[in-house]
């Protein structure tokens, strides 16, 4: 649990990567579980009221506008209502934001930055956002290093005139693609006096970078943010739009997230699914069985009118923006995250470049594995060369081992052999007179005392991947090998490629090599 001041807390129950299902207290007392999707709203013009998607699709919390507030003339009357949540009739926790997307959207609106700080603590959400200056993926260099500097004189007078004491704020992460000026961003702000004014954080301008599908540089973005806000903070991606990367965000450590998508996209016909999106016209049976899917054929949809039409897209689409939330907390608590990610990544080739981007990038790939459970109840399951990268198998195992004898056994494993078993015979034996080592296609030389513990004893891996792994492993194997005066080989169950280790290790070890090789132990 990470406390910044009294009111303030942000709780943390459990965590794979480093996603987290936790809790935290809003200074108006509102609770919401991470992670969480934070629907936008219209101020005044909605398909699904937010009553409806507090009681219906069981938001917990929404995200509106301080420019629409303004542009749709409703400051005044929410005011009489007892502020936003009054207004929206909505009891979650309210974000507002500042104006900054229209601002990125448009190239300008007519609102200042002390005027939506004005505004927000008139209406009074539970989190507020300061007037940023956005950054598109085609502004040049210079400019968004103006743009970054214009942020941060703002972020720093913000306390200035700011008057309520009962609201969060958010620090906006900018610096868009260009990840150097981002992190020059975030080093002089943690650096100023004003970083502790901030409660919460998010990372902006990722709109139009996921609208062109360029998730290969979000991830970059994304990584430079968290790898520089401590995953105690809550971090807030904003627009993050399909539900097929939200397992992708929360892996990288973002707790909340808000998308229009759910509206925006039935405007156009558009329905929602994790993996991919349809349009209504191409759908003959519907792949959904929630409450909108069940009650109406595609065929039946056509023919309603627009404004029918765009409600039960909107809906249908929420759900599935909310179900994909419950189906990733579900995934933490049993430890499933990764592979919930890997399904999500087939959703679509740029996405699946993204999650590669991930796997290659040493640095975050770290901090997965520091924010990791060290043992799970659930077996990992491996079905290719992505999945030989999921953090639990990248333990070094001899970096951990301490040779004892001149003489080194190795027991080349099966594809349907146990490691329980092989233990077990060995322990039965009263005289060992070698170092003995299970050859592990995933995991690689594994001395055999570990090989029936967490996570060795708890992989299952397709034939597929076992031809592919083993030589990535064989090759890390070779150099410690080499330090025996003599090494037995032994199969411990068939395999293709146990018969193609076997080969490698006289070609390469040589005399090394005892000349009687042993038989099966199962």
């Amino acid at each position: 649990m990470h406390e910044r001041e009294i009111g303030f807390v942000f709780e943390i129950s459990q965590a794979d990567l480093l996603g987290k299902i936790g809790q935290f207290t809003t200074l108006q007392n509102r609770k919401i579980r991470t992670p969480n999707l934070f629907p936008v709203v219209d101020p005044r013009r909605q398909e699904i009221s937010p009553v409806e998607m507090y009681r219906e699709f069981k938001v917990e919390g929404i995200i509106t506008s301080a420019y629409l507030s303004k542009k749709r003339g409703i400051i005044e009357e929410a005011i009489e209502s007892g502020g936003i949540h009054g207004w929206l009739e909505f009891p979650g926790v309210i974000m507002m934001d500042s104006g900054a997307y229209q601002l990125m959207a448009y190239g300008d609106v007519d609102i200042g930055e002390e005027e939506t700080v004005q505004i927000q603590e008139s209406l009074g959400p539970d989190i507020g956002v300061p007037l940023d200056v956005p950054i598109l993926p085609t502004t040049k260099k210079e400019e968004v290093a103006t743009r970054v500097e214009t942020t941060i004189e703002r972020i720093c007078r913000l306390s200035s005139f700011t008057n309520r004491e009962d609201m969060i704020w958010t620090l906006p992460i900018q610096g868009g693609r260009y990840v150097d000026l981002m992190q020059s961003y975030l080093d002089r702000v943690k650096s100023k006096d004003c970083f502790a004014f901030y409660r919460f954080y998010a990372l902006g301008s990722v709109v139009p970078v996921m609208i062109s599908y360029d998730y290969e540089t979000l991830v970059s973005m994304m990584e430079t943010a968290r790898m520089n806000i401590p995953n105690t903070y809550p971090l807030h991606l904003f627009g993050a739009g399909h539900p097929m990367m939200f397992a992708l965000a929360t892996a990288m450590g973002y707790d909340t997230f808000d998308s229009a998508a759910y509206i925006l996209m039935a405007k156009d016909g558009r329905y929602l699914t994790t993996k991919g999106t349809y349009t209504i016209k191409e759908l003959e049976d519907f792949p959904c069985y929630c409450k909108q899917c069940v009650s109406l054929t595609p065929k039946e949809v056509r023919r309603l009118t627009k404004t029918e039409q765009t409600e039960f897209l909107a809906k249908h689409n929420l759900y599935v923006s909310m179900g994909e939330i419950n189906t990733i907390r579900q995934a933490i608590r049993e430890g499933r995250l990764w592979d919930l990610v890997r399904d999500r990544a087939r959703a679509h080739p740029k996405l699946f470049d993204g999650v590669q981007k991930l796997i290659y990038s040493t640095h975050i790939m770290k901090e997965l594995k520091h924010g990791t459970p060290t043992t799970k109840t659930s077996s990992l399951n491996v079905f290719d060369r992505e999945d030989v990268y999921r953090p639990e198998l990248s333990i070094d195992y001899l970096a951990l081992t301490k040779k004892e004898k001149q003489r080194a056994k190795v027991i080349i494993l099966g594809n349907n052999a146990s490691t329980y078993h092989l233990v077990q015979a060995y322990i039965k034996k009263t005289k060992i007179e070698e170092d003995l080592y299970v050859f592990h296609p995933i995991m690689g030389l594994v001395p055999l005392e570990l090989a029936d513990m967490y996570p060795v004893n708890q992989i299952v891996f397709t034939k597929t991947v076992a031809k592919d792994a083993w030589s990535l492993r064989l090759f890390e194997a070779l150099d410690f090998l080499r330090s025996y005066d003599t090494i037995l080989i032994e199969k411990g169950g068939e395999s293709e490629w146990g018969e193609l280790v076997v080969q490698k290790l006289k070609k390469n070890l040589g005399s090394l090599i005892a000349s009687d090789e042993g038989g099966r132990t199962s």
